[in-house]
């Protein structure tokens, strides 16, 4: 487990993690070049401690745009079959709701 390195490019299979507050709406992207790696989103587990789920419809294999609540204080993406041209840039907004 690393976290997720800054500049946010993921190259090389393992599991990348960033902190989320629990309820709040994100928009998480993935983009670049996968090269047969498939990331795997998933969350941190609030029933038994140090495990991760995946989430539902949550493994990506091509450029990708989710929009999520999240549920635990940390999402995992985990990258495997990464090969020499894996470079997967991720961004990660929060939602910002501007009160009228």
């Amino acid at each position: 487990m690393a976290d997720l390195p800054n500049p946010p490019l993921l190259t090389a299979d393992g599991d990348y993690d960033f902190p989320t507050q629990v309820g709040e709406a994100y928009l998480l992207t993935l983009k670049g070049t996968f090269g047969g790696a498939t990331v795997t989103m998933k969350t941190r587990s609030d029933v038994v401690a140090a495990t991760y789920d995946a989430v539902t419809d949550g493994a990506f294999t091509a450029d990708a745009e989710v929009n999520f609540r999240a549920p635990s204080l940390v999402t995992r993406l985990t990258v495997s079959g990464a090969g020499g041209s894996t470079a997967i840039r991720v961004t990660r907004v929060k939602h910002v709701i501007k009160g009228n």
